[in-house]
């Protein structure tokens, strides 16, 4: 009875209860309150991880996984298919790919093999292997094989365009205004950038109408840059088309776009290796070509200086605004007297009776004179019908130190009769001035007469004698010249 009545005490009135342990995780919401299939929706339909796990696993897919290549050399060349520029993208997109490019085509261009880009577009039509519905991407290129044909370019795109699009009615449409190397012919041989322009820019235009997303500054990707580029300075190497297919995959996913002038071309620092008397020319041109300052054609080319140096000397591409500037500092060369009279432009005379010598006196106050080699990427006058050009802007001219130097300027020549060989000056850059009015003239060997001194004339501005001093064998005149040289990106072109 006892133990009945503890019982029902607490039963009614039970004691303190200790602490609670942690509670386990909740089960589904309404379970046992509402049907499990309406709880499993209310995941679905919220904002819930089991949402998000879902819509990445079931979310629709992009079916269209190919892209096709239409083009010329610039799509085979390189040391292997995996270095070109559209295997680099279909890599990284994870898409398949096909190549129809071959080198030599063109809009209108025929090569070698019969090839020109309407034959590739049918070659891809016929191709079985590819389901032209599920391609997500088409390329081409405005091929440089067109070059002085922009119209009748112009015109097959056009009509290339329609035959495309009805062929790959489901891809998004790609279009580079030019794939090149540097793309500046140093050499006389064929063409320069300037020829490719009107082509470029026609070809573009008529795409860019027809639906195409158009890489218009493609031309300028590389531009003067020479370790992207092979040797013949139009085809990229490996690391040009890396550059190339980076450009691509940044246009595809921010949008197709032209590049700003900081993201090509480069500044790049050149600089000319001393040549002392006695140096081997031939081995100390060789020298400036493979380190990049000036162009192959100059190895066959004669030396005319004996002594050149260069603080430092380096350009900078400015596509923008289709220039590039070239930059220097002390570019400059000794010279013996010989050489002085060899390079005179400008002369005075001191007559006898003037100065009161034994018999009239000539001084040397002016040169016209090769200052280096013709930097790269300067292009050589008369290779691509390029009018001579000169430049005074900004120019500093130091004799043995001295400023000062009166119609100073610049400029390129075809032919010089200073030179042994005179169709060589086209290989040189050239200074030229008149004078320098900042020096006494110097009278050899007067006395006295009206009220000169020896040697000199009290007071008296002259003209500066480049002569002067240059008495032994090891005697130089130095010359240098400081400034920058502006002039355009695409060639240098005679209307």
């Amino acid at each position: 009875m006892t133990e009945q009545i503890i019982d029902l005490q607490e039963g009614v009135m039970p004691g303190p209860r200790g602490d609670q342990g942690p509670r386990g995780e909740h089960g589904l919401p309404g379970v046992n309150a509402v049907p499990a299939d309406s709880a499993v929706a209310g995941y679905i339909t919220s904002d819930s991880q089991t949402a998000s796990a879902l819509a990445d696993r079931y979310a629709p897919r992009d079916k269209r996984d190919m892209m096709v290549v239409f083009g010329d050399s610039m799509t085979v060349c390189g040391s292997s298919v995996e270095n070109q520029w559209w295997h680099i993208v279909a890599a990284r997109l994870g898409l398949s790919v096909r190549n129809y490019g071959s080198g030599g085509a063109g809009f209108v261009n025929v090569n070698g093999a019969g090839i020109d880009y309407g034959v590739e577009l049918t070659n891809a039509i016929n191709d079985t292997g590819v389901d032209r519905a599920k391609v997500r991407y088409v390329f081409v290129d405005a091929s440089t094989n067109d070059t002085n044909r922009a119209s009748a370019a112009a015109a097959a795109a056009a009509a290339w365009s329609e035959r495309c699009r009805a062929a790959y009615p489901n891809a998004q449409y790609i279009a580079f205004g030019g794939l090149s190397g540097r793309n500046v012919r140093h050499t006389a041989n064929q063409d320069r950038l300037m020829n490719y322009m009107r082509q470029f820019c026609l070809v573009s235009q008529v795409l860019a109408a027809d639906g195409w997303q158009v890489f218009t500054n493609s031309p300028y990707w590389l531009v003067y840059n020479r370790q992207l580029t092979s040797d013949d300075s139009l085809h990229p190497n490996d690391a040009g088309l890396a550059v190339i297919a980076e450009y691509v995959l940044s246009g595809l996913q921010t949008g197709v776009y032209t590049s700003l002038s900081h993201s090509m071309g480069a500044v790049t620092p050149i600089s000319i290796s001393p040549l002392a008397d006695g140096d081997d020319k031939s081995a100390w041109m060789a020298q400036l070509i493979s380190d990049g300052f000036c162009g192959g054609d100059h190895a066959n080319a004669i030396c005319p200086l004996s002594n050149l140096s260069a603080d430092y000397a380096a350009w900078q591409a400015l596509p923008d605004i289709n220039s590039i500037s070239f930059y220097f500092r002390h570019l400059g060369t000794k010279l013996t007297r010989a050489q002085v009279q060899q390079y005179a432009t400008s002369s005075y005379t001191v007559p006898k009776a003037i100065s009161g010598a034994t018999e009239d006196k000539t001084i040397r106050v002016g040169l016209d004179m090769p200052l280096c080699p013709l930097p790269y990427p300067f292009g050589m006058v008369n290779a691509h019908g390029e009018a001579i050009s000169r430049w005074s802007d900004g120019l500093d001219v130091l004799i043995n130190g001295v400023g000062g130097a009166i119609n100073a300027y610049l400029y390129q020549r075809d032919s010089s009769p200073a030179l042994s060989t005179p169709a060589d000056a086209r290989y040189w850059l050239w200074l030229h001035f008149d004078y320098i009015p900042n020096r006494r003239y110097h009278f050899w060997a007067a006395s006295t007469r009206n009220g000169a001194t020896v040697n000199g004339i009290t007071g008296a501005l002259g003209l500066y004698d480049l002569e002067e001093g240059l008495t032994t064998a090891t005697s130089r005149l130095t010359v240098t010249a400081s400034g920058r040289i502006i002039m355009p990106i695409a060639g240098m072109w005679r209307p």
